[in-house]
């Protein structure tokens, strides 16, 4: 699975995604596509279940997250299982998007042919804020 962030290669926060370690997939016309492999060591992207106490996530409370793990794989869970940026990539993907830059970001396998949703900066850092597998997200569309 990957993360893959369009910007306009003239974007002075590009070196923000380099030392990431990001790497450029793809260049098309003014647009840099950078795409990154997510292994669980990463932190930039993360999971949880919404539970009535509140987000359960690895690191808040990794017994109860490895147990709703193992019984969603099972089908057995009753949370819903959410994913969600850190604080860090929502802020990049924030100062990207200055002065209404065009941003797109997905998480999925193919990034052909994806559904898109239209948010803005104030929906990027809702705390509510979940990212689909296999849909793309647009900041100041064009």
């Amino acid at each position: 699975m990957f993360f893959q962030i369009a910007c306009n290669s003239g974007n002075s926060y590009i070196s923000l995604l380099k030392s990431m370690r990001f790497y450029i997939d793809n260049k098309e016309c003014d647009y840099i596509f950078f795409r990154k492999a997510v292994n669980i060591s990463d932190d930039f992207i993360q999971s949880g279940f919404i539970t009535p106490e509140g987000l359960i996530t690895k690191n808040s409370n990794p017994k109860l997250f490895n147990q709703y793990s193992k019984m969603v794989s099972k089908n057995k869970c009753q949370y819903e299982m959410v994913t969600f940026l850190s604080d860090e990539m929502k802020n990049i993907i924030e100062l990207l998007s200055n002065d209404d830059a065009y941003i797109e970001f997905a998480y999925s396998e193919d990034f052909y042919v994806l559904p898109e949703i239209e948010i803005d900066k104030r929906t990027l850092k809702s705390l509510n804020f979940y990212i689909d597998f296999g849909v793309k997200y647009i900041i100041n569309k064009i």
